[in-house]
Protein backbone atom coordinates (compact mmCIF):
# COMPACT_ATOMS: atom_id res chain seq x y z
CA UNK A 1 0.00 0.00 0.00
CA UNK A 2 2.99 2.24 0.32
CA UNK A 3 2.36 5.61 -1.68
CA UNK A 4 -0.43 4.12 -3.72
CA UNK A 5 -2.73 6.67 -2.58
CA UNK A 6 -2.65 10.56 -3.85
CA UNK A 7 -3.01 12.36 -1.02
CA UNK A 8 -0.32 10.60 0.88
CA UNK A 9 2.11 13.38 0.25
CA UNK A 10 0.82 15.67 3.15
CA UNK A 11 1.41 12.66 5.49
CA UNK A 12 4.21 12.05 7.47
CA UNK A 13 5.83 8.80 7.75
CA UNK A 14 4.55 7.51 10.41
CA UNK A 15 0.89 8.77 9.77
CA UNK A 16 1.04 6.67 6.57
CA UNK A 17 2.51 3.90 8.33
CA UNK A 18 -0.33 4.31 11.38
CA UNK A 19 -3.52 4.20 8.16
CA UNK A 20 -1.82 1.07 6.64
CA UNK A 21 -1.21 -0.72 9.54
CA UNK A 22 -4.67 0.18 11.10
CA UNK A 23 -5.79 -0.81 7.79
CA UNK A 24 -3.98 -4.36 7.96
CA UNK A 25 -4.37 -5.44 11.59
CA UNK A 26 -7.89 -3.50 12.35
CA UNK A 27 -6.54 -2.19 15.58
CA UNK A 28 -6.09 1.29 15.56
CA UNK A 29 -3.99 1.21 19.17
CA UNK A 30 -1.85 -1.51 17.47
CA UNK A 31 -1.26 0.30 14.96
CA UNK A 32 -0.38 3.39 16.87
CA UNK A 33 2.35 1.49 18.24
CA UNK A 34 3.61 -0.62 15.58
CA UNK A 35 4.03 2.91 13.18
CA UNK A 36 6.62 3.76 16.02
CA UNK A 37 4.24 5.82 17.90
CA UNK A 38 4.90 5.90 22.02
CA UNK A 39 4.96 2.69 23.01
CA UNK A 40 5.83 3.63 26.71
CA UNK A 41 2.72 4.97 27.41
CA UNK A 42 -0.70 2.89 28.54
CA UNK A 43 -2.78 1.65 26.67
CA UNK A 44 -5.70 4.09 27.01
CA UNK A 45 -3.64 6.99 26.17
CA UNK A 46 -2.18 4.99 23.15
CA UNK A 47 -5.94 4.61 22.31
CA UNK A 48 -6.72 7.88 22.94
CA UNK A 49 -3.86 9.31 20.58
CA UNK A 50 -4.73 7.06 17.96
CA UNK A 51 -8.71 8.70 18.03
CA UNK A 52 -6.98 11.94 17.43
CA UNK A 53 -4.43 10.68 14.80
CA UNK A 54 -7.59 9.79 12.82
CA UNK A 55 -9.48 12.80 12.90
CA UNK A 56 -6.56 14.55 11.59
CA UNK A 57 -8.19 15.80 7.88
CA UNK A 58 -5.54 14.42 6.14
CA UNK A 59 -4.77 11.24 8.24
CA UNK A 60 -8.12 10.48 7.67
CA UNK A 61 -8.54 11.32 3.89
CA UNK A 62 -5.91 8.55 3.34
CA UNK A 63 -7.59 6.27 5.15
CA UNK A 64 -10.74 6.76 3.21
CA UNK A 65 -8.85 6.38 0.46
CA UNK A 66 -6.95 3.23 1.30
CA UNK A 67 -10.39 1.71 2.76
CA UNK A 68 -12.39 2.69 -1.04
CA UNK A 69 -9.16 1.52 -2.89
CA UNK A 70 -9.27 -2.44 -1.01
CA UNK A 71 -12.92 -2.04 -0.98
CA UNK A 72 -13.33 -1.49 -5.03
CA UNK A 73 -10.28 -4.46 -5.71
CA UNK A 74 -12.57 -7.25 -3.82
CA UNK A 75 -15.87 -5.94 -6.03
CA UNK A 76 -16.01 -8.02 -9.07
CA UNK A 77 -16.53 -6.12 -12.14
CA UNK A 78 -19.43 -6.61 -15.19
CA UNK A 79 -16.74 -8.05 -17.13
CA UNK A 80 -15.41 -10.37 -15.02
CA UNK A 81 -18.85 -11.59 -14.20
CA UNK A 82 -19.30 -12.22 -18.21
CA UNK A 83 -16.36 -14.21 -18.72
CA UNK A 84 -16.65 -16.01 -15.50
CA UNK A 85 -19.93 -17.16 -16.79
CA UNK A 86 -18.97 -17.79 -20.37
CA UNK A 87 -16.05 -19.61 -19.14
CA UNK A 88 -18.73 -21.96 -17.12
CA UNK A 89 -20.59 -22.19 -20.24
CA UNK A 90 -18.04 -23.45 -22.10
CA UNK A 91 -17.22 -25.95 -19.54
CA UNK A 92 -13.94 -24.27 -19.48
CA UNK A 93 -13.84 -23.04 -14.92
CA UNK A 94 -13.40 -26.40 -13.40
CA UNK A 95 -15.31 -26.80 -9.72
CA UNK A 96 -13.31 -27.44 -6.43
CA UNK A 97 -12.75 -31.07 -7.20
CA UNK A 98 -11.08 -30.24 -10.48
CA UNK A 99 -14.35 -31.27 -12.62
CA UNK A 100 -15.98 -29.83 -15.20
CA UNK A 101 -18.89 -27.94 -14.65
CA UNK A 102 -22.26 -30.04 -14.86
CA UNK A 103 -24.61 -29.18 -17.93
CA UNK A 104 -27.21 -27.86 -15.58
CA UNK A 105 -24.62 -25.65 -14.27
CA UNK A 106 -23.56 -24.67 -18.02
CA UNK A 107 -27.23 -23.99 -18.84
CA UNK A 108 -27.30 -21.85 -16.64
CA UNK A 109 -24.73 -19.95 -17.09
CA UNK A 110 -26.16 -19.62 -20.64
CA UNK A 111 -29.11 -18.77 -19.22
CA UNK A 112 -27.73 -16.00 -17.27
CA UNK A 113 -25.81 -14.28 -20.10
CA UNK A 114 -29.11 -14.97 -22.90
CA UNK A 115 -30.36 -12.57 -20.25
CA UNK A 116 -27.96 -10.35 -19.69
CA UNK A 117 -27.53 -9.52 -23.57
CA UNK A 118 -31.49 -9.85 -23.63
CA UNK A 119 -31.33 -12.56 -26.39
CA UNK A 120 -34.57 -14.23 -25.97
CA UNK A 121 -37.07 -11.13 -25.61
CA UNK A 122 -39.04 -10.24 -28.41
CA UNK A 123 -40.42 -6.88 -29.04
CA UNK A 124 -44.23 -7.19 -29.98
CA UNK A 125 -46.68 -4.36 -31.47
CA UNK A 126 -50.10 -4.44 -30.49
CA UNK A 127 -52.31 -2.84 -32.63
CA UNK A 128 -56.25 -2.32 -31.58
CA UNK A 129 -58.94 -0.90 -32.73
CA UNK A 130 -61.06 -2.11 -29.67
CA UNK A 131 -61.97 0.73 -27.03
CA UNK A 132 -60.81 -0.06 -23.50
CA UNK A 133 -63.23 1.36 -21.02
CA UNK A 134 -62.24 1.75 -17.45
CA UNK A 135 -65.11 0.68 -14.53
CA UNK A 136 -64.50 2.96 -11.15
CA UNK A 137 -65.78 2.04 -8.05
CA UNK A 138 -66.72 -1.53 -8.69
CA UNK A 139 -68.77 -2.75 -5.64
CA UNK A 140 -67.22 -5.69 -3.79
Amino acid sequence: MNGKAGRSSGLTEMQRKFVEKYIELGNKTEAYVQAGYSSKSKRIHQCRAADRLLKIPHVAAYYQELISAERNSNIATVDEVLEFYTGVMRGEIKDAFGLDPTLSDRLKAADALAKRYQIFTQKLEVETTQAIQIIEDLEE
